[in-house]
C-alpha cells in the first residue's frame, strides 16, 4: 500500500460549496497547514482532489474510507482509510491526495458525525467512478471530484448553479452553444444570444419535468423519465424520451435515449425483472394552469377524434429496459386510454400485468371503463391474451392500486382498487388464483368519493391511502378553487370477508397545517416501513415545502429544499451507502411572479 499524503490546495474563488479539506492524513488541525511542498511522484502513480458539495453545521468529526471498485454492500475492507477524527469546519477549499496509485475505479464515502466519538451520524457523501491518473499537478487534474453531501433525516438538494456562476453566464455574448463551455460544461447559448446555465448534471437533474414517472429498477437504480416540461398554445409537452437514471453506485446522474420510447406525462409505470418496467397511461401534453386561485386541468385531446395515431392520450404499453442497448418495445391498445389501473398480478395462467379501467377519450361526460385485460409483458414479447373472469364492479380510472395478498415467493396474488368511480362500490377486489373481481364492503368512514393517491402496506391487513382528492382532475375539463381536501386514510381490509374498514388518520402531531390533506403529493414508503408524503397544494392552491414523515409511532414534518407539485419519488435499492434513500425530483414549482415552472432539482433523503 502506497504511503499517502495530502495537502490544502487553493481556496475555490467565490464558489458557494462547503467543501472538505483533508488538511493531513491523520487529523484535520491547523498544524497541518505547514506540510512540506509536494515532491515528485512515483511513476504509476498520481494525485486525487476532492470536494464536498452542500452546508455542514453541526459536524463535529469525520472518517474517510477510499475503496477500489463501487461499494455496493456494507462490509467491503477500504483500500485507505481514516479513521474518526476532528473534523476541519466548513471552509471553501479542495483536497488533494497525493502518491494514489493510478486507477480508473475509485470510490470515496465520507460520514461526518455530530459526537466525539462517531456514533451519531450527521452526513454522508459518497462517489464512485473516480480516475486517478498518473502525474501531478493540472496535467492530471484541474477540478475536483465533487461528492454530493446528505443529511440524515433531513431533504438534502443536490448541487445546484449559484448566483456567481448565472451571473457570469449573463454576461458572456455567444453565438452557438460551443461559445459559453468556457463558463461551464452545461451552459448553453440562448436567445438573447447570452449563456445560461441551470443545471450542475451530474450532480443534479437536468431535464425539467412536471408529472414525470419514477421507477426502481431492479439492480437498484432509480430512473427518471417523461413529464411535461415545455408550455406551448397553453399546453404543456412530454420531454423528449431521455431517461435519466440515479446511479447510487456512482452517487451521480446518467442520461440515456431510449430507441422505440415516447415521452409521457402522468404515466404509470410497473418495475419487472431484469431492469425493465412497464409505462403506459400516460399524454403526451395536457393543461395544467393556476393563476388567480384557480386550477384548471385539462388532457390535449384535440387530436382524438380520428385514428389512434393522433392523439396524444397514449394507446400502447411498452416494456423500457435500461441496459447496454437501451430500447422500448410496445403493443397497440386499439384506444387511447387515460389513467387506467395497473398492477403485477400472478394468475393461473402466470405472471401478468392487469390493466383495469382508465377513461376513454376525448372526455366528455366522464366516460370511464369498467373493461380490464390482463397482459403478458416479457422480454419475448408483450401480449395482451386473456380477460378477467367477470367484469369490474365499477367503471373506474384514477383509482388507487394496492397488493393485498402475496404467496410465499413474494408474488402478488390480490389487488385492491380504491375509488376512481363515479358509481357502483368504492373498492373491489382482484384475485388472481381465479381472475375474478369482486366488490369489497366499505365500512367505517369511507368518503363519497375519492380519486388519485397511493396505496402502502402499514402493519397486518392494514393499509395507508395518501395523496386522495374528490376533485376529478384532468377526467374533465376542470377547474377548481380549492386543493388537498381529503386526509390520510386508513384501510383495513378483510380478503376473507371482502370489507374494508375506513378511518381517517391524525397526523396533527406532525405538526402540518394541511393535516396530510394535500393535493398531487409525491409519496413513497421507506424501508423501514414508514411513509413520506411530500409536498403537493394545500386547501388554498399553495404549493408546500414540506413532507409529513408517516411512521406507526408517530409522525412529523420535514421540509423539503423547494415548494413544488406533481412531483415524483422512489426508493434506491440494494445495500450500499445510498440504498434505502428516497429520490425526489420534478414537479411545478411558482415563479415570483406566480408563473408554473416545471423543476428539473432533486433532493435526496436518507435516514
Amino acid at each position: 500500500m502506497a504511503k499517502l499524503r495530502t495537502m490544502v490546495s487553493t481556496v475555490l474563488g467565490t464558489r458557494v460549496w462547503t467543501v472538505l479539506a483533508l488538511v493531513c492524513v491523520t487529523a484535520l488541525t491547523a498544524s497541518c497547514a505547514t506540510e512540506p511542498a509536494e515532491t515528485p511522484p512515483q511513476p504509476g502513480y498520481g494525485r486525487l482532489e476532492l470536494a464536498l458539495t452542500g452546508s455542514l453545521p453541526g459536524a463535529k468529526r469525520m472518517s474517510i474510507r477510499l475503496f477500489r471498485g463501487a461499494l455496493t454492500a456494507p462490509g467491503k475492507v477500504p483500500a485507505h482509510a481514516w479513521a474518526c477524527q476532528p473534523y476541519g469546519g466548513s471552509q471553501s477549499n479542495k483536497s488533494v491526495v497525493q502518491d494514489l496509485e493510478a486507477a480508473s475505479d475509485y470510490s470515496v464515502l465520507v460520514e461526518l458525525y455530530e459526537d466525539d466519538t462517531c456514533s451519531k451520524l450527521r452526513y454522508r457523501a459518497y462517489r464512485g467512478g473516480i480516475v486517478v491518473k498518473a502525474g501531478t499537478g493540472k496535467e492530471v487534474s484541474s477540478t475536483p471530484y465533487w461528492l454530493p453531501t446528505v443529511e440524515a433525516g433531513h431533504f438534502s438538494s443536490m448541487a445546484q448553479v449559484n448566483a456567481d456562476l448565472v451571473k457570469a453566464a449573463a454576461n458572456k455574448t455567444c453565438g452557438s452553444d460551443d461559445e459559453c463551455h468556457g463558463i461551464h460544461v452545461n451552459a448553453v447559448c440562448g436567445e438573447n444570444h447570452k449563456c445560461t446555465v441551470e443545471n450542475l448534471f451530474p450532480l443534479n437533474g437536468a431535464q425539467r419535468r412536471a408529472f414525470a414517472t419514477m421507477v426502481t429498477l431492479s439492480d437498484g437504480r432509480v430512473g427518471i423519465l417523461g413529464g411535461f416540461g415545455v408550455l406551448s398554445d397553453g399546453y404543456w409537452s412530454a420531454t423528449a424520451e431521455t431517461v435519466e437514471v440515479y446511479e447510487p453506485s456512482l452517487g451521480v446522474f446518467s442520461r440515456t435515449k431510449v430507441s422505440g420510447g415516447l415521452a409521457l406525462g402522468l404515466a404509470d409505470a410497473v418495475t419487472l425483472t431484469g431492469n425493465s418496467f412497464a409505462y403506459l397511461g400516460g399524454s403526451t401534453g395536457a393543461k395544467v394552469a393556476l393563476a388567480g386561485k384557480k386550477l384548471t386541468t385539462q388532457l390535449d385531446t384535440r387530436g382524438c377524434t380520428g385514428a389512434p395515431e393522433g392523439c396524444a392520450v397514449d394507446h400502447s404499453l411498452f416494456r423500457w429496459t435500461l441496459d447496454a442497448n437501451p430500447k422500448a418495445d410496445s403493443i397497440a391498445l386499439g384506444v387511447p386510454v387515460a389513467f387506467p389501473q395497473v398492477a403485477a398480478v400472478t394468475t393461473a395462467a402466470g405472471n401478468r400485468l392487469l390493466m383495469a379501467g382508465g377513461a376513454d377519450v376525448p372526455i366528455l361526460g366522464d366516460k370511464r371503463r369498467g373493461k380490464a385485460q390482463l397482459c403478458v409483458v416479457e422480454a419475448s414479447g408483450l401480449s395482451c391474451p386473456e380477460q378477467p373472469g367477470t367484469s369490474m364492479k365499477a367503471a373506474r380510472a384514477q383509482a388507487a392500486v394496492a397488493c393485498l395478498g402475496r404467496d410465499a415467493t413474494g408474488n402478488c396474488l390480490k389487488v385492491g382498487l380504491f375509488g376512481g368511480r363515479v358509481s357502483g362500490p368504492l373498492s373491489e377486489l382482484f384475485d388472481g388464483t381465479s381472475s375474478t373481481f369482486a366488490a369489497l364492503q366499505d365500512l367505517g368512514q369511507p368518503p363519497p368519493a375519492i380519486h388519485g393517491g397511493k396505496v402502502y402496506p402499514f402493519g397486518a391487513n392494514t393499509y395507508l391511502l395518501v395523496g386522495g382528492t374528490s376533485h376529478r382532475m384532468f377526467l374533465e375539463d376542470t377547474e377548481v378553487t380549492s386543493g388537498g381536501d381529503l386526509p390520510v386514510y386508513k384501510l383495513v381490509v378483510d380478503t376473507n370477508a371482502l370489507t374494508v374498514t375506513w378511518s381517517a388518520l391524525d397526523l396533527s402531531a406532525s405538526g402540518a397545517a394541511d393535516g396530510g390533506k394535500r393535493l398531487w403529493p409525491a409519496s413513497v414508503q421507506l424501508l423501514d416501513g414508514s411513509v413520506l408524503l411530500i409536498g403537493g397544494l394545500d386547501a388554498n392552491l399553495n404549493p408546500l415545502g414540506d413532507a409529513i414523515w408517516i411512521a406507526q409511532s408517530g409522525s412529523a414534518r420535514v421540509l423539503t429544499n423547494f415548494a413544488r407539485f406533481g412531483a415524483s419519488a422512489a426508493v434506491i435499492g440494494g445495500k450500499g451507502p445510498m440504498g434505502g434513500c428516497v429520490v425526489l425530483g420534478g414537479g411545478f414549482s411558482l415563479a415570483s411572479d406566480g408563473a408554473l415552472v416545471p423543476q428539473n432539482q432533486v433532493e435526496l433523503f436518507c435516514l
